[in-house]
């Protein structure tokens, strides 16, 4: 199955980039993709802070209407 095959889901990142997320329109989780370079540029906390972050910019993207793509 492919996660990015509904227009209207919305992928997102991180300020830093290290952390990209595609959200679908019912706010499921469809993809996580975590930058390699993130295991020696971030302690955990600020993974799970880029990840937190990834996941809301998604969310608030995907509260318009129609496909989009938030940086």
């Amino acid at each position: 199955m492919d996660n990015h095959s509904d227009a209207r889901a919305v992928t997102a990142s991180d300020p830093g980039g290290y952390v990209e997320v595609t959200v679908r329109p019912d706010g499921r989780l469809a993809a996580l993709r975590i930058d390699p370079h993130a295991m020696y540029d971030l302690t955990a906390a600020e993974l799970a802070s880029a990840c937190i972050e990834a996941i809301q910019r998604a969310c608030s993207a995907g509260a318009g209407s129609g496909p989009a793509r938030a940086a």
